[in-house]
């Protein structure tokens, strides 16, 4: 189960549900270039709640709090662009 899922069964009021990143009636395959979940989008996707002040931010215990800075300034970011 994925950090995401743990949070929600938790009862963390922060934890995004699955519509949240995939969207609702949109959903689309991760390999489309216009779908939310394609590997392009998921620095901005993540980086929403992971950046300073978003969501994230808002849970002391959690360790991923500027995945948009983090990921576009790794190798696998760099890539992207």
């Amino acid at each position: 189960m994925s950090g995401h899922g743990e949070a929600f069964l938790a009862g963390k009021r922060q934890a995004p549900t699955c519509v949240t990143c995939h969207g609702g009636h949109d959903v689309q395959d991760h390999a489309k270039e216009d779908a939310r979940t394609f590997r392009a989008a998921v620095p901005e996707l993540c980086g929403r709640c992971h950046r300073e002040g978003g969501q994230a931010s808002e849970v002391a215990e959690l360790s991923e709090t500027s995945a948009y800075a983090d990921y576009s300034m790794s190798v696998h970011g760099r890539g992207l662009t």
